[in-house]
């Protein structure tokens, strides 16, 4: 598989253009409210979490020889705990940089969506394997091009994907597909899961609701990767829709603009 095609229509101002939007970025998560800010807070959490899993990486050390499983146990516990951790404050900056960012138009680039999906999907397949879920891809030969932020739609198909994962039993399996019209292109992750029950769907989209669950095997979520893509996908033009029914699956719909 070849590397996603991505094709600068201005490349000198989109290098411009990044170098100052992560200045607009920075000095937007930086400005300080009753002495704090955001980053300085996430900073000293992360920080904070490091110190737990360095001792806690000098326990593992002492339990090399030690037949005490269940303190074994208690240490893998508390190194997953620290990677959630990591995760949570991670998604939580990320979600609050694109509050702040400007000119994001220059960001974005006309790619090569396809070759994009396939390269993200052969990465989760790897993961899907470990359950024993088929990851099956439909996605058309011919060249499908839309004008995206690359980094930021490779983000939102590992998120949407990872659920899809997440959420489905082992031996289950799940479709991608890329449809193409005239004017749009729509790309649709299916799973056969546990689907999710009609109540919490339409919370779906916020952050931190009731609807954040474990995975079918106690994945952990941090309950912003919905939240996240959403406005990822509406940065870019796009729109996503969900359809789910418990013990059936879940189909998540992404549509974007075609360029021709």
């Amino acid at each position: 598989m070849n590397t996603p095609e991505i094709i600068n229509t201005a490349e000198s101002n989109n290098s411009v253009g990044a170098e100052k939007e992560a200045t607009q970025i920075k000095d937007s998560i930086t400005e300080k409210k009753d002495g704090l800010s955001i980053y300085d807070v996430a900073h000293d959490l992360k920080g904070l979490i490091g110190r737990i899993s360095g001792l806690n990486s000098l326990l593992r050390v002492k339990l090399v020889n030690d037949t005490n499983s269940e303190v074994t146990e208690y240490s893998n516990m508390i190194n997953s705990v620290c990677e959630q951790g990591n995760q949570m404050i991670s998604d939580f900056i990320f979600k609050d940089s694109l509050n702040h960012k400007k000119d994001y138009q220059q960001t974005r680039s006309l790619v090569l969506l396809n070759d994009l999906i396939q390269c993200q999907s052969r990465i989760h397949q790897l993961l899907a394997h470990k359950k024993e879920i088929e990851l099956i891809m439909i996605i058309p030969e011919e060249n499908i091009y839309c004008f995206v932020n690359t980094e930021d739609i490779k983000r939102v198909i590992d998120n949407l994907l990872s659920n899809a994962v997440k959420f489905t039993s082992r031996e289950g399996n799940i479709r991608v597909e890329l449809h193409v019209f005239i004017e749009s292109v729509v790309m649709e992750i299916s799973d056969s899961g546990i689907g999710i029950p009609m109540e919490l769907q339409k919370e779906l989209f916020f952050s931190y609701t009731k609807a954040k669950r474990l995975g079918t095997e106690n994945e952990y979520s941090t309950g912003l990767g919905l939240t996240i893509a959403k406005k990822i996908i509406e940065m870019n033009d796009g729109t996503i829709s969900l359809n789910s029914s418990e013990n059936i699956g879940t189909t998540v719909s992404v549509e974007f603009k075609r360029i021709v």
